[in-house]
């Protein structure tokens, strides 16, 4: 935690704004960063699987802006009960998006 604490926690308040192409949509977030935590941000995207939109919009909060955080967002995402029905399709579009944003970030 302190290596996290010394690189993240004492950064300055910032905005970031990546997109990308990714197979099964267009995909651009915008992200409000405070002591390494994401407290606010947005999903935008052109799929045709609006609530997994939807339901990384819901998760996007209160995660750490580093890979840990995002592969948390993600597993939440594929854990979320109920929410809408995951196929083996939304699943691989889960792990393209995590990969993808982990290297972005």
């Amino acid at each position: 935690m302190l290596e996290w604490d010394w690189r993240f926690g004492k950064s300055p308040k910032f905005t970031n704004s990546i997109e990308a192409k990714l197979s099964w949509a267009m995909v651009d977030i915008n992200f409000e960063v405070e002591k390494g935590q994401i407290i606010s941000g947005k999903v935008w995207s052109d799929a045709l699987v609006p609530d997994l939109i939807d339901l990384i919009n819901e998760k996007l909060y209160n995660k750490t802006y580093d890979m840990d955080g995002i592969r948390q967002l993600c597993k939440e995402v594929k854990e979320e009960p109920g929410h809408f029905k995951h196929t083996d399709e939304t699943r691989a579009h889960i792990d393209e998006f995590e990969e993808w944003l982990v290297n972005a970030i």
